[in-house]
């Protein structure tokens, strides 16, 4: 699916009707929008989210309102002034058209929208179907057709602004590659059907209370159980959006420390910096130990808990040996064994068994006299040749299980004297004698400090979801048993039990759905970042990882993460590799329009995005929305064989007025 054309009427600084009929070319899939700033580059993007959503997300600044949208000089002269963006979408020819106006009149300082409307047109079959209408809070019909191209969960990795990605990362980010991943899955319709069911669940028991004195505590029961989850996931949310404001607060004190211009305090809040970053590598790496040892504990357990006992048997067993004539051989396999090495006419070591030699004889004697020939039981037997195998396992858990604890040991002694330095930090920082940067770092410690707690709030709040959790699964069972007890409640019960067993399949489907998610714009940024990166040096980037909890890691030398200290261009190509990953696997054909793509990035990473990002969305097309800054002669040396057509927008101030104009 392609834009193939819009027309913009009287929208900001399109003046009059300007139009632009873009390439639908599928070999030549990229038009380049050149403009200066002011020119009304960044207000193309945002008439194409007016006219769809209704909003304008790239709008620099806050200020401003719906009834600002009309063109000053044309407001100014005529007083009422009718705004009007259209779009037509289609593979090589039209097959959706979307169009969304508005009439301002007043003056400037009091404009009013008098009258809007919309329309939304589809061609099926070579038949035009066209809905319309006067209220653009009622757009039902208009919405329904738009979400077929892009819903409106997922537009925000179609149509975005290049320059604000290089803060995409900031602190927080878990949220928000958290949020674009959950709406690249559309997880919406799997977390409606879920409600829905719930629901339906509910009504159901509430159809059977007053059925017994048990059943209707045991409901009870679960409806307080279920406002307790409730409760608690509202007040999960409110910490983590606490915690999320604090450290990106926090995150913005200590840019402005290292900022500062003052050498000591530079150096040291570098420091910090870095400490942090061990500090974090560090827990990380506890945390991976320790989940290695429950892990090892969990699967060599019985070895574990048994291997005085089984030590205790083998000396047994070897001092049967000692005190026993015979040489024991295992009961299931002594007799077989014996009558094999007659019948081959040769011993295992090779010595001959021929018919009437002394050889032949002594193993004939004791093949006779096989049920003799052992003192030790049939089972003491068996275990003979087993029991060091367990025992070996049991000691090879029994060293791991020490060599974890000592790495435990040694990365807890390691981070207790990161964090000891990092306080020696904060309290020379503080005693610097200059006023403002004492108040920075008191405030950079009242940020900690509500992280800390906060943290330890949340990690309660989720342990209280846990035992809320297991307790309602529990009162469900229960419910289920006493209905069980009354042959009426057989229809109601198997209902409830169908709406159970559905909802755990399709919490299992959600959880599925989204790791498979993950795990492929994982591999897609991953694969993306490192081409249009490109380093060489010793500090070239090795690996990069989206984990469970939706933490970026970008692994550099010695297992160092640098997503937290990445420059603002290499900030801005990891949110572009991620952006263009999320687009290529969402199963939407919807065309990528990027508002200053290369804004903060230079050299060589510019011109490898030039190259491999049309590569990469060579299934859609792409709509780059640029200054000469950014389309240098070497980016457009890079991408000339993917360009259908390039525009320039030219603004006269005097006019009030920019102009498309084809190259």
């Amino acid at each position: 699916m392609k834009l193939l054309h819009f027309d913009l009427e009287n929208y900001r600084q399109f003046r009059g009707i300007q139009t632009i009929s873009l390439s639908n070319n599928n070999e030549k899939n990229v038009n380049v929008i050149l403009g200066d700033m002011g020119s009304g580059k960044t207000n193309i993007l945002n008439a194409i989210n007016w006219c769809l959503f209704g909003d304008e997300p790239g709008l620099r600044t806050t200020k401003g309102s719906t009834e600002s949208i009309a063109n000053i000089k044309e407001f100014e002269e005529k007083k009422s002034v009718k705004v009007r963006v259209k779009l037509i979408f289609g593979d090589s020819i039209p097959e959706y058209i979307f169009e969304r106006y508005c009439v301002i009149d007043g003056s400037p300082k009091k404009p009013l929208i008098s009258s809007e409307g919309w329309s939304a047109s589809s061609n099926v079959n070579g038949n035009w179907e066209t809905n319309e209408g006067n209220n653009c809070n009622k757009m039902t019909e208009f919405n329904i057709l738009r979400d077929e191209i892009v819903p409106e969960s997922i537009r925000n990795f179609f149509f975005f602004d290049g320059e604000k990605l290089d803060k995409f990362f900031y602190p927080g980010y878990q949220r928000r590659v958290h949020e674009a991943i959950t709406s690249v899955c559309q997880i919406e319709l799997l977390d409606r059907t879920i409600s829905h069911l719930e629901s339906k669940e509910d009504e159901l028991r509430k159809k059977i209370q007053g059925q017994s004195t048990q059943v209707n505590e045991i409901s009870r029961n679960i409806d307080k159980l279920n406002i307790n989850l409730d409760k608690k996931k509202g007040e999960i949310s409110k910490i983590k959006s606490n915690i999320e404001e604090a450290d990106l607060n926090k995150f913005d004190l200590e840019s402005k420390l290292r900022d500062f211009g003052h050498k000591d305090v530079e150096a040291l809040a570098f420091e910090r910096m870095q400490l942090k970053a061990s500090l974090e590598r560090i827990q990380k790496s506890i945390e991976t130990q320790e989940k290695k040892k429950v892990e090892e504990f969990s699967s060599n357990f019985i070895f574990a808990i048994s291997l005085s006992l089984v030590k205790k048997a083998l000396n047994l067993i070897e001092f049967e040996k000692k005190t026993s004539k015979t040489i024991p051989i295992p009961v299931n396999v002594g007799e077989k064994f014996l009558s094999d090495l007659l019948r081959n006419k040769t011993c295992v070591c090779g010595t001959p068994l021929s018919e009437g030699s002394i050889n032949r004889n002594s193993v004939e004697e004791f093949l006779r006299n096989l049920p003799a020939t052992s003192k030790i039981s049939e089972e003491a037997t068996e275990g003979y040749y087993k029991i060091e195998s367990l025992i070996k396992k049991g000691l090879q858990f029994e060293d791991m299980r020490i060599e974890i604890e000592k790495e435990i040991s040694i990365l807890k002694s390691e981070y207790s004297k990161f964090d000891e330095r990092l306080k020696e930090i904060s309290k020379t920082i503080s005693g610097i004698p200059i006023e403002e940067i004492v108040n920075i770092e008191k405030r950079i410690q009242m940020f900690e400090s509500v992280i800390n707690d906060e943290n330890r709030s949340l990690g309660f709040q989720e342990s209280e979801i846990i035992q809320f959790t297991k307790q309602l699964d529990a009162k469900k069972k229960e419910l289920e048993q006493e209905l069980r007890k009354d042959k009426k409640m057989s229809e109601v019960r198997n209902k409830i039990a169908l709406c159970n067993h559905s909802l755990e399949i399709l919490r299992k489907l959600k959880d599925s759905v989204t790791e498979k998610v993950r795990d492929q714009v994982e591999r897609k940024t991953k694969e993306y970042f490192f081409q249009f990166h490109w380093k060489k040096d010793k500090d070239a980037f090795k690996n990069l990882t989206i984990n469970d909890k939706y933490e970026v890691s970008v692994i550099g030398s010695a297992e160092r993460d640098f997503v937290d200290y990445l420059s603002s261009g290499e900030g801005q190509t990891l949110a572009l590799s991620f952006m263009a990953a999320l687009s290529s696997v969402s199963g939407f054909e919807t065309p990528v329009l990027i508002d200053t793509p290369l804004g903060r990035i230079s050299g060589k990473p510019k011109e490898n995005i030039a190259k491999f990002l049309p590569k990469y969305l060579e299934n859609s097309q792409l709509t780059l929305l640029c200054t000469d800054q950014e389309y240098t002669e070497n980016v457009k040396k890079a991408m000339i064989h993917r360009i259908g057509k390039e525009f320039t927008l030219i603004y006269d101030g005097y006019e009030g007025k920019t102009a498309i104009q084809e190259n």
